[in-house]
């Protein structure tokens, strides 16, 4: 597969990335941020998020209905996130479009409004969606967990912010929070499809070239592993939510292959182990599946289970079993054929989408500091053997490092 990468860093500091593809007349396009949770003060829980979601309201050129209008009327799309570590603002668009979203994008950036209305109107709107999802117990129990596994750092902060931090905000504490986060330094803009990287090159000057470099980065924060080994949390429910994990790896981790690959052994797709033996052979769960959660300086590794309250110990010792099964059984040569050509297709299949393409740019530059083309990747999990598995399967797999916590118990 032929990528055609460019990469050029702006006088102020702005990363450029371009991947030129000639069979599409569309582009997606990114602009990263690296600032979120972990960058906010403890009594600004949430605020990364807010202000991703008030940057919309307006700018003194620009209603909200014009910013998503002007997109949205010649067939594109415009969206954004807010991640523990970065927000992302992206467009899908025709090629004939481009500089329309980055002339937009640097609006937002540069020029919204944030009138104290406008933030007063949000506080609601962001305390309907934090409410929204404790009433979800599935995401509920996910970032109670992520909370209580990082005791005190900000990687265990909700994103959507807490009741008692969202009614704070005001104006002056997001124009704080934009004037020492999003700055030059810290944002790529990213941009895949029908393009050309010079002419990109010369939009993002034009419209982003003025954006102060400054920006500090984030102030480290000691990992302390929680003391508790189990939390029980009484609920309403007729199901139980389980959560059984630990603190694990960041993205930087070396055997971060073989990390994809154990996880995908446990749980990807219907033929995965935790799916075949917790569902299928036992009926203790609909829905059961292991995740990775992997940041610049730590990580989570966890296995999720909606469970009927009677059996949550019954799925535990399952859970541990099939840890078991693998430390003492290893991966067999078929079973890691398939999870590769699980990988490989996946990674493929992804690559016929502009957005994975523009997204795995950005996420690659800002935790690695580079592009990472698809051959690479597909070489690198190519000479992944089952030694290489089992052998971080008996760093991973210790059960003195698991915690667990139950909705419902």
């Amino acid at each position: 597969m032929r990528q055609d990468h460019s990469k050029t860093i702006l006088n102020n500091g702005i990363t450029v990335l371009t991947e030129s593809v000639d069979f599409v007349r569309s582009c997606a396009i990114g602009v990263f941020i690296q600032a979120g949770t972990r960058d906010e003060r403890p009594e600004e829980e949430g605020i990364a998020h807010f202000i991703e979601h008030l940057i919309f309201k307006g700018t003194p050129s620009r209603s909200a209905f014009e910013i998503v209008d002007e997109i949205e009327s010649a067939g594109g799309s415009l969206n954004a996130y807010t991640s523990k570590e970065s927000t992302v603002l992206y467009a899908r668009v025709l090629y004939d479009r481009i500089e329309k979203v980055l002339e937009i994008f640097a609006d937002l950036l540069k020029n919204s409004l944030i009138t104290d209305e406008d933030v007063r109107i949000e506080r609601d709107i962001v305390l309907e969606e934090l409410e929204e999802t404790e009433d979800t117990p599935s995401d509920f129990s996910q970032d109670e967990f992520v909370r209580l596994m990082f005791p005190g750092h900000p990687i265990g902060r909700n994103i959507l912010g807490s009741r008692e931090s969202i009614p704070s905000f005001d104006r002056s504490k997001v124009l704080r929070f934009i004037r020492e986060n999003y700055t030059a330094g810290r944002i790529t803009v990213a941009a895949a499809g029908y393009l050309e990287h010079a002419e990109l090159l010369d939009l993002v000057q034009r419209y982003f070239g003025d954006i102060p470099e400054g920006g500090a980065p984030a102030a480290e924060c000691r990992i302390t592993v929680p003391q508790d080994r189990q939390w029980r949390v009484k609920s309403r429910t007729a199901q139980a939510q389980l959560l059984y994990g630990r603190q694990a790896y960041p993205y930087t981790f070396t055997k971060r292959m073989e990390y994809m690959l154990l996880n995908a052994v446990l749980s990807a797709g219907m033929s995965s182990r935790l799916f075949q033996n917790i569902r299928e052979k036992h009926g203790y769960a609909y829905s059961v599946y292991s995740f990775i959660d992997m940041f610049s300086d730590c990580g989570l590794f966890g296995i999720y289970a909606g469970v009927e309250k009677k059996k949550v110990n019954s799925v535990i010792d399952l859970i541990r079993r099939e840890f078991a099964d693998i430390l003492r059984g290893g991966i067999s040569e078929s079973e890691l054929a398939r999870v590769k050509g699980q990988y490989e297709g996946n990674l493929l299949m992804g690559a016929e989408s502009m957005y994975n393409r523009m997204e795995r740019m950005g996420r690659n530059q800002m935790q690695f500091g580079q592009f990472i083309s698809y051959q690479e990747s597909l070489e690198k999990i190519r000479l992944v053997k089952s030694d290489d598995i089992l052998e971080l399967a008996e760093d991973l797999f210790r059960e003195e490092a698991y915690h667990s916590y139950v909705l419902g118990s």
